[in-house]
């Protein structure tokens, strides 16, 4: 089960105490977990760090900006500390990844219940616009030229 979490060298006490971690879009997050394990031979598994936000209650994972990677623990019969590191990509919204905002962050070993989580710790900027978004503008700009076209026909 993790038992202690940092982020760039920022302690997960600092974190708690409401730190938030200034992040743009395309940047790559680098997160370190420690945690205890005891397994009967040597095992490969899989740390996930990703960027989530809370939609009705429930932790939903952004997908696109998951990290993830394989870490090969040794046999141990006794709890063995360890520490691993996952980079964790910022992905545009318009790839699968995140909008500009604040996520918290969860930290899990894939096919186990260990986890940790930390609300509104990422706060994520740099999205460009969608095409979506300059529709209003294009319309206006249409519509002025129309206008134009108007007043200069009386």
């Amino acid at each position: 089960m993790p038992t202690n979490i940092a982020l760039d060298e920022t302690s997960l006490e600092s974190l708690q105490a409401g730190e938030q971690v200034q992040l743009s879009v395309g940047d790559t997050l680098r997160v370190t977990v420690g945690f205890k394990y005891t397994v009967a031979e040597k095992t490969m598994v899989t740390l996930q760090a990703c960027p989530y936000q809370r939609v009705l209650g429930v932790l939903d994972r952004i997908g696109g900006s998951c990290g993830q990677a394989n870490i090969e623990l040794e046999r141990a019969a006794t709890p063995k500390l360890t520490e691993a590191a996952v980079d964790m990509l910022i992905v545009p919204e318009a790839q699968g990844g995140v909008e500009d905002g604040t996520y918290g962050l969860i930290v899990e070993i894939l096919g186990t219940d260990a986890e940790t989580h930390i609300d509104d710790i990422l706060v994520i900027s740099g999205n460009p616009p969608s095409p979506f978004e300059m529709i209003p503008s294009l319309i206006m700009v249409m519509m002025m030229g129309m206008m134009i076209d108007v007043m200069e026909g009386v």
